[in-house]
């Protein structure tokens, strides 16, 4: 079997201004977003101990790689991994226009699109006839096709740690797990929030996961998403 911890990275000044930030490079990890990254680093030590890091895979976002650094100063295993490397598909949700933009502004500019991005959003089309929640689940599928077909290997005592954004990761846990673009927005998935995942090799989708971070989320282990559960809005700072 495959482990994989998948991390969002910490918090930045456009999560704390309400700017979605979408593909853009602008954005840099707080003060508390370093601290967020540094206990998550010390905390996945702590739950892993010397397991090996095998395989590392990152988005080339500024905000990721400021994680990534922190996290490595901790668990030093990660320094080690031999596989992996930057992954373009694994950037947050591409948000075009709005890109940049105070999520309040672009409710008062456009209340209908962006009604209909928090409502509908599987459903939701930009300009052009542009969808960014099936660009995003082709984009994670496309980095678990590349993930899992490395030469890290299946090791029960080691795994793959997989760093990026908040919108990404719910695709590639959805995409693992075998749900659709209905599963965007199922779950919240916090600043530094990390889960674990373990897959079978030889099977199409992912066997169970649970939260690894925030503990106070529990660490039961799961075999899917609950699709009707509370939904909580967390889309809006991207």
């Amino acid at each position: 079997e495959r482990r994989f911890v998948i991390l969002r990275h910490g918090q930045t000044d456009w999560n704390l201004e309400g700017r979605m930030q979408g593909t853009s490079d602008l954005s840099r990890l707080t003060s508390a977003g370093l601290c967020q990254a540094e206990r998550a680093g010390l905390a996945l030590l702590q739950e892993y101990g010397t397991m090996p890091v095998t395989a590392l895979y990152a988005s080339p976002l500024t905000r990721v790689q400021q994680t990534v650094s922190a996290v490595s100063a901790e668990w030093v295993s990660v320094a080690a991994a031999i596989e992996g490397g930057v992954l373009d598909d694994l950037k947050e949700v591409e948000l075009r226009d709005w890109t940049g933009k105070l999520s309040a502004d672009v409710q008062r500019d456009s209340p209908d699109a962006y009604r209909a991005w928090k409502e509908t959003p599987s459903a939701f089309e930009m300009s052009g006839g542009f969808r960014p929640v099936v660009d995003l689940w082709r984009r994670a599928e496309s980095c678990w096709q590349q993930m899992r077909s490395d030469g890290a290997g299946g090791a029960e005592d080691s795994c793959t740690l997989v760093v990026a954004h908040n919108g990404i990761n719910q695709a590639l846990l959805c995409t693992a797990l075998g749900i659709g673009i209905e599963g965007f927005r199922a779950i919240a998935w916090p600043n530094c929030g990390a889960i674990e995942l373990i897959w079978l090799e030889g099977v199409t989708t992912a066997s169970r996961w649970r939260w690894v971070l925030p503990q106070e989320k529990g660490s039961e282990w799961l075999s899917s998403i609950d699709l009707e559960g509370e939904r909580r809005d967390v889309f809006g700072t991207v």
